[in-house]
């Protein structure tokens, strides 16, 4: 990894840690195997150890990308550039550089879709006031399970940390006390409407004979064909963001009078964002020759299905190109 520029401050989880979060975990999932999402997965050995059932990572390096079990999907990349509100699983973890803990901690209580977060964080967590509001918007609940060192680690570090739980909803069912998709669409979106009414429709972004016109111009143009896809892909989002930042904006009694809510809009929001995720991996898989002359129809409508089951995968570069390998 150093040899390559690529350590990103990586401290492996010890087996002490990983043996208690088992436990806490065995200790409350009763009924089968959870989904887990590891955030900054480095080898795997944290998803290997924790479940039998479906593993998901975020991880950017690549030698520990290549070294990955063929169990593990990669969601992510790019720490920064995920969403995970959209990635619904019954536990995330994290162990996150420990220069950047706070950031990685606040986004992930934030924006977990889980009912169960454990954090490796370094002592001073209690303190932080960023944490401590993120814990208090998701209504979550949290308990230190254990204090521990990497004096006799894998890799040696000075740092003391807590293994942390935080209870975002119920282990035993899907749902979260609070839908991390509402706080973020109240943080983006400035919406003052009290009125419920009908839905509305979200903004289509053309005919799929126009998204090929616009496709082929980009390509034209001197892109290559990820690279264009991205690039379109970030048009239509920006499009979507400017349109409901426009609505935000207007009178909230006129809003009431033409029947639009703020649920209708989130709902509305919620299905355009996951539909364009949907749309550009599906247009890279009908596009893509490596992928056309690699994978049979069959297989790759089965690799499309697991791609967006469960979690949805941002579209950017760095993802694409680490699903492709």
């Amino acid at each position: 990894m150093k040899s390559v520029d690529e350590d990103f401050e990586w401290y492996p989880t010890t087996k002490a840690i990983i043996d208690e979060i088992r436990t806490n975990m065995e200790d409350r999932f009763t009924h089968g195997h959870p989904r887990v999402l590891d955030c900054g997965c480095g080898d795997g050995r944290v998803l290997s150890a924790l479940t039998e059932g479906s593993r998901y990572g975020i991880e950017k390096s690549r030698p520990l990308l290549d070294s990955l079990d063929r169990s593990i999907y990669v969601v992510g990349t790019e720490f920064r550039e995920q969403t995970l509100i959209d990635k619904k699983v019954g536990v995330v973890f994290s162990n996150p550089p420990y220069s950047e803990y706070v950031d990685w901690a606040e986004k992930i209580i934030t924006q977990a879709n889980a009912p169960i977060v454990y954090l490796v964080l370094p002592q001073r967590w209690i303190n932080d006031t960023r944490i401590q509001d993120a814990l208090a918007r998701r209504r979550a609940k949290y308990e230190i399970l254990g204090t521990h060192n990497f004096l006799d680690a894998e890799r040696q570090a000075r740092a003391v940390v807590n293994t942390v739980r935080v209870e975002l909803g119920y282990e035993q069912r899907s749902n979260v006390r609070v839908d991390p998709f509402t706080i973020w669409f109240e943080d983006v979106f400035q919406f003052n409407l009290e009125k419920p009414s009908s839905e509305m429709p979200g903004e289509k972004t053309g005919t799929k004979e126009e998204f090929n016109t616009r496709l082929k111009q980009s390509l034209v143009e001197g892109g290559d064909l990820l690279t264009s896809l991205v690039e379109l892909y970030q048009d239509d989002m920006d499009t979507v963001s400017r349109n409901y930042h426009a609505l935000s904006q207007l009178d909230p009694d006129l809003l009431s009078e033409l029947g639009v809510s703020v649920a209708g809009l989130q709902q509305a929001l919620k299905q355009r964002i996951e539909g364009l995720k949907h749309k550009y991996w599906q247009e890279l898989f009908d596009h893509l020759d490596k992928i056309t002359q690699r994978l049979t129809q069959d297989s790759r409508t089965k690799m499309l299905e697991r791609l967006t089951t469960h979690t949805d995968v941002d579209f950017t570069k760095a993802n694409a190109q680490a699903v492709l390998g």
